[in-house]
């Protein structure tokens, strides 16, 4: 799910998603993943997990970030086919809803 989000954004790895760069289309494809796990029920602290084991706070700012990008079409759609796309999240064990 999350290498969905990033190829549609600009072919973001996984790599970039999960690192600490901060450059502004890693950023954008991190909100669009933070968002599309939000909303297949992740917890803060999984989706932090899940994007390199960032804080759950940071994970809360990335999904309010996302919120206020979804006017933007090609956001939205990416953010939509990440919550689409089956499978697990890109970390092991507790990044699963309960």
């Amino acid at each position: 799910m999350l290498l969905t989000v990033g190829r549609l954004l600009g072919g973001v790895g996984l790599g970039e998603l999960r690192g600490q760069q901060r450059w502004p289309a890693f950023m954008l494809a991190r909100k669009a993943a933070a968002l599309a796990l939000r909303r297949r029920g992740l917890s803060y602290p999984q989706i932090g997990k899940a994007l390199g084991g960032r804080h759950h706070t940071s994970a809360m700012g990335l999904v309010r970030s996302a919120v206020a990008l979804e006017r933007d079409a090609r956001f939205a759609a990416a953010v939509a086919d990440g919550v689409r796309v089956g499978g697990r999240p890109a970390c092991s064990g507790s990044c699963e809803p309960a």
